[in-house]
């Protein structure tokens, strides 16, 4: 599989690291809502989601947060942070922020992206952000054991029809979680719903793109200290490049990895 490349000849700094975090415990909250709505097919109103991680996800990520962070140092480190526009992630993303300021890094600051939860600690980035148009079809992949109530008398016939047959397909060889039933059955499941992107294309849009984060922060940091980019999103598009390289194409919530300049990655221990 191709690598990916360095974008810029632009000169570095001393050194400059990209780790891409996956979010915290979640309740997939605004997603609830609005496939219980009266348009369920409609995307997210990204303005106006409502608040995601549980205390327990909270606690989960002010933990990651500070054990992350204690491998870095204040005087030589500069953290540059970047999130999905998804509620999860966001939230997510300003924990480890703050924490990071606590602990006196010099943490660059952003432009208000216009989210409601925006902050100059966070800036908003497409190439980490899901582009889910119909959450009813995203609800293929949820496993058995997660029971979801959809307003069925609002999605579309063709719609229904499209999602029974692909959800034949999950219910035969359920893997438990929505991730691994993603990875194991898109490629299928895009034979059904054409819209649906597969781990192999967003492998070649979005984590290819995550490459290009080190030339972004290095125009934001100053100075000579070592840049940082945590980078906050999701696990649908990093299952190809972790099972390549790791063996396995799972990535757990605040899980992170290190995405090397050469392309390859390592999960951060």
């Amino acid at each position: 599989m191709e690598k990916l490349t360095t974008i810029s000849n632009q000169e570095k700094p001393p050194e400059t690291k990209i780790f891409f975090i996956r979010h915290s415990k979640a309740t997939y909250a605004s997603y609830a809502e609005k496939i219980n709505s009266d348009n369920p097919e409609e995307s997210l109103d990204l303005k106006n989601q409502l608040p995601d991680l549980p205390e327990s996800g909270i606690e989960l990520a002010e933990k990651s947060a500070s054990e992350f962070l204690s491998k870095l140092d204040p005087e030589k480190d500069t953290i540059y942070v970047v999130s999905s526009n998804q509620m999860r992630a966001l939230e997510t993303a300003q924990i480890y922020a703050q924490k990071a300021q606590e602990m006196g890094f010099e943490v660059v600051e952003n432009n208000i992206d216009g989210t409601n939860t925006s902050t100059k600690l966070v800036r908003t980035l497409g190439s980490l952000s899901l582009d889910q148009d119909n959450l009813v079809v995203n609800y293929v992949f949820q496993p058995e054991k997660i029971t979801t109530t959809i307003n069925w008398a609002k999605v579309k016939p063709e719609t229904i029809e499209k999602y029974n047959k692909a959800r034949e397909i999950v219910m035969v060889d359920d893997k438990g979680t929505w991730g691994a039933n993603f990875h194991a059955h898109a490629n299928k499941i895009k034979e059904i719903i054409p819209e649906i992107e597969t781990p192999e294309e967003l492998y070649n849009t979005q984590y290819k793109n995550l490459q290009r984060l080190a030339d972004f922060a290095r125009n934001k940091a100053s100075g000579t200290k070592k840049v940082n980019i945590l980078a906050f999103g999701h696990e649908n598009y990093m299952s190809v490049a972790l099972e390549e390289e790791t063996g396995n194409h799972s990535i757990g919530n605040t899980e992170a990895v290190e995405i090397l300049e050469d392309g390859h990655i390592k999960r951060v221990v």
